[in-house]
């Protein structure tokens, strides 16, 4: 989960910093007509989290985690790939709106995955090492595609070409970084599937109110008389 959370942000924060930009910089839009342009992504965002808070109980993690950062990564392809003389709801416009389902979707469901799976004396370590991790790709992920642009514009700008290739070639970063942590999503799979396993078949071993199970998770003996533990059978 660090690690989706990690790479998404490197995705979301680079697509954010350099489609504004691209906004400002390239298209020459004021800082108002770029702020209009951004509107689709709190429609979204807003929406995005109402869906987790509804549907994360009955969707699985895997699933919210990969459309969303597939959602990221695509918006980043999509300014990869961007003509600028197009008109905005070519490519900006579905960009815009789908790029903020991994930011949403991921630090949703990464903290409510957190609280179900950390230790009870442990969820406030964990979740401030999964805030410190979204830190840290924030920072990264920007850092990275800023040297993939500067070294792009040493060999682009003394030969008087389109600027355009820089935000692409920064953008491609950003796509990389999606890609990343969608597959890094889809890795929680399997440890998805074992722990509903160890739920439902062998919830003896995790639940200290089970009086066949000789040992806590704190690992100190518990006391009171040996019962035949049931759980998991039938």
């Amino acid at each position: 989960m660090m690690a989706v959370a990690f790479a998404d942000y490197c995705a979301f924060l680079s697509w954010v910093f350099w489609v504004q930009l691209y906004f400002q910089n390239y298209k020459m839009y004021t800082p108002l007509g770029s702020v209009v342009r951004f509107v689709p992504a709190f429609v979204s965002g807003i929406l995005c989290n109402a869906f987790v808070g509804l549907m994360a109980a009955r969707i699985s993690v895997v699933w919210i985690l990969g459309i969303g950062t597939l959602s990221t990564a695509t918006a980043c392809l999509l300014f990869a790939l961007i003509i600028p003389n197009v008109t905005y709801w070519a490519f900006a416009f579905p960009a815009i709106y789908i790029g903020v389902l991994g930011a949403d979707f991921v630090f949703s469901a990464g903290t409510l995955f957190i609280a179900k799976y950390a230790l009870p004396h442990e969820q406030s370590v964990a979740g401030a090492l999964f805030n410190t991790m979204v830190q840290l790709g924030t920072a990264l992920g920007v850092t990275v595609s800023t040297v993939v642009y500067n070294s792009v514009a040493e060999k682009v700008v003394p030969e008087g070409k389109d600027t355009i290739v820089l935000y692409r070639a920064a953008q491609w970063t950003a796509f990389g970084f999606g890609i990343i942590g969608m597959l890094f999503s889809f890795t929680l799979t399997s440890f998805h599937t074992d722990s509903k396993h160890n739920s439902d078949h062998h919830h003896c071993c995790c639940v200290p109110r089970c009086w066949s199970c000789r040992w806590s998770r704190t690992g100190k003996a518990r006391s009171g008389p040996k019962r035949t533990c049931t759980q998991g059978q039938g």
